[in-house]
């Protein structure tokens, strides 16, 4: 059977997932998040999830704050995450109507934010964290031929290799501004 791009229920129903609600007002998606995402100690050397966002989960905040970073998924090496870890960053451009991708690191302790790719709505992308002595490498591929879209690597600045998994947060400084959905799901070909 082919891939039908412009079927979001047909995509949607293709990836094993779990839809991420940020309630308005809140940072964090609502309580099941924390059944299947709690942060348990790994020593991985991947993280690969596949994500769909929808137009339930677009938003518009009015102000600068727009350009802010909201997280995906990742790792951090330390007990916060603002020290050592490695994310996905993700927010919504109402300008050109497309969601955008970032690699979201902290390196002892100083952020960095390196933009990746502009994402279409309703579509399946794999999203891949490789962890390497010295990197942390971002790739994004788009599900229906994994074609890589972009790729980055990010020097680590640290050799440690047991970590806990870091799940969706909205925001930076703002909260979600009303109800959002997010589809993310550990990859499986």
């Amino acid at each position: 059977m082919g891939w039908h791009w412009f079927n979001s229920r047909y995509m949607l129903a293709h990836i094993r997932g779990m839809t991420f609600r940020f309630k308005r007002y809140r940072h964090r998606p609502t309580w099941p998040y924390w059944l299947r995402w709690f942060p348990w100690l790994i020593n991985t050397t991947e993280i690969k999830r596949s994500v769909v966002f929808s137009t339930e989960s677009k938003y518009w905040l009015h102000t600068a704050d727009q350009q802010d970073w909201n997280k995906l998924f990742g790792i951090s090496f330390t007990i916060s995450p603002h020290r050592n870890s490695a994310r996905y960053g993700w927010r919504y451009n109402p300008e050109i109507n497309k969601f955008q991708l970032c690699a979201y690191c902290y390196l002892n302790g100083e952020s960095i934010m390196e933009p990746l790719c502009d994402l279409q709505v309703n579509h399946v992308y794999l999203c891949h964290i490789i962890i390497t002595n010295e990197d942390y490498l971002f790739r994004v591929y788009r599900r229906h031929d994994m074609a890589v879209m972009c790729s980055t690597a990010i020097s680590k600045g640290h050799r440690k290799k047991n970590g806990y998994l870091l799940g969706p947060y909205f925001g930076g400084n703002n909260a979600a501004p009303d109800d959002i959905k997010i589809q993310l799901s550990k990859f499986k070909p």
